[in-house]
């Protein structure tokens, strides 16, 4: 069937950036601002961060936006439906330049046309829509019949620029001291102070072993890459490195797999560990499994990737990742279950099957010969048997078909 794949489909209009030029607190604000000072305490700052936040909005985006996100059942139904697309939607003759229907447009009236036709084309493709605000009349990208406005209330779109709300007050110790407040709350979950990058928990923030745990763990994120297409055998899987600026110290990553089936308590076998630092970067890695270490989008983040190459066809696996920082403490489960394809097949190889065993049978067939034919569907898996059967009854079911023929020669099966 292929990688399934993922497009999103975005448009924009009637756009606005609008900038904060004046602020104006109200009395409630202006009131507690009055009541704080340097001496006040982390709990009475944290307070009033939980009552009116942390930041305020100082630039931001308006407008209206109609967005879509489209499952492809693969990158080769993505493929040929845009090669429809474009056939379709363009004029012969000129430098085909594609008229105003957009693409989402054009695959909504197929996948509503599929209701009364049978097109294996579009069959597993599905559109998921959101819009914010109304499109302008003035939109071809993304006016809809009957909910377009021809001058639309622009909406919150984007927030392009924060600003930390101890900016307003006037007092420099008290500004330090709300920012303290505000940095304990991010990094150290309001229970300790932020030292240069990491957390001095309070005494009450220690854990059951006498570890303290005021900075949380992040938990890793495991997905299927992106840019490999699982095989057979083959499996890629990348992560975002969650190592926070401030706080705990991520020191390893600890990835297990196991193959999973109606035999195995998935409880008690816990499969294969790895350990990211020691086993994988280390170089001591087999050649089933190979690691390494990019860029993500942004570039300070590191992106990290395992493949596994030598898993069984058709196997039903289970992969399990989690961090452990300095302290020993581990972070949450993430998983990522997956089955692998089948096998690929020989597809002319099965033609050639196919033609042996006509031969075979065909006219009076001897021992030697049932033994030769028994032999060669024996070798085969059950997905070449499938094409095996395919091509035989396409050129010879006039003779008789393939398992009556097969069960005829050499028993019932």
């Amino acid at each position: 069937m292929g990688y399934p794949m993922v497009q999103h489909w975005r448009v924009r209009s009637n756009l606005y950036r609008v900038k904060l030029s004046s602020i104006t607190l109200s009395a409630g604000f202006a009131n507690i601002l009055k009541i704080l000072n340097k001496d006040s305490s982390r709990e009475e700052l944290l307070s009033f961060i939980q009552q009116f936040g942390s930041h305020y909005i100082a630039e931001a985006l308006y407008g209206s936006e109609f967005s879509c996100t489209i499952h492809f059942p693969s990158k080769k139904v993505q493929q040929q439906l845009w090669l429809q697309y474009q056939k379709e939607t363009t004029e012969l003759g000129n430098k085909k330049e594609l008229k105003s229907m957009p693409f989402i447009t054009y695959l909504s009236g197929l996948l509503t046309a599929q209701m009364l036709s049978d097109d294996h084309l579009i069959s597993g493709v599905e559109i998921h829509c959101e819009e914010k605000g109304r499109c302008p009349s003035t939109c071809h990208l993304c006016r809809r019949p009957g909910k377009e406005q021809l001058s639309p209330t622009p909406v919150l779109l984007e927030i392009n620029r924060v600003v930390p709300l101890y900016a307003l007050i006037q007092d420099n110790d008290t500004r330090e001291a709300f920012k303290g407040a505000l940095m304990s709350s991010y990094w150290c979950s309001g229970k300790g102070d932020v030292i240069e990058d990491w957390c001095r928990c309070d005494l009450n923030a220690f854990d059951e072993n006498g570890l303290p745990n005021c900075s949380p763990l992040p938990p890793p994120v495991l997905r299927l890459s992106p840019n490999v297409e699982p095989s057979s055998t083959v499996v890629s899987l990348e992560w975002l490195d969650v190592q926070p600026a401030i706080g705990t110290k991520v020191s390893d990553y600890v990835l297990q797999h196991k193959k999973v089936d109606e035999y195995t308590d998935t409880d008690l076998y816990t499969g294969e560990s790895l350990s990211f630092a020691d086993d994988l970067l280390s170089g001591l890695a087999t050649s089933c499994v190979a690691a390494g270490r990019s860029h993500g989008d942004v570039p300070e983040t590191s992106l990290y990737s395992v493949i596994f190459k030598c898993l069984e066809p058709d196997g039903l696996y289970k992969f399990t990742l989690y961090a452990v920082d300095t302290r020993g403490r581990h972070s949450e489960l993430s998983t990522v279950t997956l089955r692998t394809a089948c096998p690929l097949v020989d597809d002319s190889k099965a033609e050639e099957i196919a033609d042996k065993i006509y031969n075979l049978y065909n006219g009076y067939t001897s021992g030697k010969e049932q033994q030769t034919a028994y032999n060669t569907l024996m070798e085969v898996s059950a997905s070449m048997l499938f094409r095996v059967q395919h091509h035989y009854n396409s050129h010879y079911e006039k003779f008789g078909d393939f398992v009556w023929r097969s069960e005829d020669e050499l028993g019932p099966r």
